[in-house]
């Protein structure tokens, strides 16, 4: 078996703040979760990510990336975040996070296998020993505005996760498709298969009503960033029109900026 280890630190540029958790009875999660480390015998790839909230909203950054290769099907893509909850916005349905905590992006269910049709995303929420807090389900069905977000479970390249540059929202890519869709997810059109970006603030309130029908036709959508989480940049992989960076001008659009055609295919 082949492992590889990336690791990129930066220093803490300010110190940590914990601003106060809302009075809330926190949502009971599924016992159907995943626990502790995935076996990297049964795990193709894996990668993982750890960022931080300041109290100013400043940047500090760990950034881990393992990949194991080995002959069996993927048995799960994890994008961690460590960040310190804010306050101000309101809560709606899941319990506020608590401070310095671990939040996993999880694919699938924890029961069956991962298919490229689609499996449910699940945030869950860890302490730093490793006992699980909460798990918020994204959602697989239509509301009103809020579309469904989902990812595909053989993509080792998808499910990166980030923070927004002013410390106030988790922001991750999917896609807007009730699993198991017909076909694989990443072969479809983005205007049959919006690609979805998703954002999700420090007390747990989710947005999904921005999605894309303009980008990354037949292939991945890989991650998404934003400065304020009312702008976003997405990447990953498509063709000439479709594919590299773009940038998505608001909240709720579904239509993207091309900012370069040099490369199609980004991480």
């Amino acid at each position: 078996m082949k492992r590889t280890l990336a690791l990129l630190t930066t220093r803490l540029l300010a110190p940590l703040t914990a601003l106060h958790a809302q009075d809330q009875t926190p949502h009971t999660p599924s016992s159907r979760h995943i626990q502790g480390q995935p076996d990297p015998a049964s795990a193709k790839a894996i990668s993982y990510q750890t960022e931080v909230f300041l109290s100013e909203g400043r940047l500090a950054r760990q950034s881990v990336e393992a990949s194991f290769m080995s002959d069996r099907s993927i048995c799960s893509s994890l994008v961690l975040c460590l960040f310190v909850c804010i306050s101000g916005a309101p809560r709606i349905e899941a319990a506020p996070f608590a401070a310095g905590n671990l939040v996993v992006y999880r694919i699938g269910s924890g029961t069956g296998s991962l298919v490229n049709t689609g499996n449910p995303v699940f945030l869950d929420e860890y302490t730093t020993s490793g006992a699980l807090v909460q798990s918020i389900p994204l959602p697989t069905v239509v509301s009103g505005a809020q579309k469904r977000l989902v990812a595909s479970g053989t993509a080792a390249s998808e499910g990166q996760m980030t923070r927004s540059a002013d410390g106030r929202y988790l922001l991750l890519p999917g896609y807007d498709a009730t699993p198991p869709h017909t076909t694989s997810l990443t072969g479809t059109t983005s205007a049959t298969v919006n690609r979805v970006i998703g954002r999700v603030d420090a007390v747990g309130v989710i947005d999904t009503s921005t999605a894309l029908a303009d980008a990354y036709d037949a292939n991945n959508f890989r991650g998404v960033t934003s400065d304020n989480g009312l702008r976003f940049w997405v990447a990953g992989n498509g063709n000439s029109t479709t594919g590299g960076v773009r940038f998505v001008s608001a909240l709720g659009t579904t239509t993207s900026m091309q900012l370069s055609t040099t490369n199609n295919n980004l991480r």
